[in-house]
């Protein structure tokens, strides 16, 4: 007798239960590999999520840094409009006060061209003594 005709009994289900296992490993490594790539996948969104808070930090932080070099800007420039309706309103001020000084001025000399005026019309009261009217001179008394 040959023990390569003959199978004993046992060996049928040992290799029935070989297979059951092999079976069994392989599927557990095929959940094991799913598993595997589902959690490199987390980690590459959460990788993925990370860069893009990253980069939208970097931006907000850029938009930022924008908006007060514009707000120094603006700023800067009330300031510097500000002075300069300020000297406008003292150049103003210093021509109010000329055009007056001016018009006083044109006053005053109306008014000593008045009096000149008057005192050129008025008879002369040297040439009079006081109580006696004024006598023509003629040019061939003399």
């Amino acid at each position: 007798m040959s023990g390569a005709s003959v199978k004993p009994s046992s060996w049928g289900s040992t290799a029935s239960l070989t297979k059951k296992v092999s079976s069994m490993i392989s599927k557990k490594l095929e959940d094991l590999d799913k598993e595997s790539d589902m959690y490199h996948g987390e980690l590459e969104d959460s990788q993925t999520y990370h860069a893009v808070l990253w980069y939208n930090y970097a931006i907000q932080d850029k938009e930022l840094e924008l908006q007060w070099e514009e707000l120094n800007s603006k700023c800067a420039n009330a300031e510097i409009e500000f002075c300069w309706e300020q000297d406008l309103k003292k150049l103003d001020i210093e021509l109010k006060k000329a055009e007056e000084s001016a018009l006083s001025h044109q006053i005053e000399l109306v008014q000593l061209q008045i009096t000149l005026k008057a005192l050129e019309q008025a008879p002369s009261l040297s040439t009079t003594a006081p109580g006696k009217t004024p006598t023509p001179t003629s040019p061939s008394s003399g």
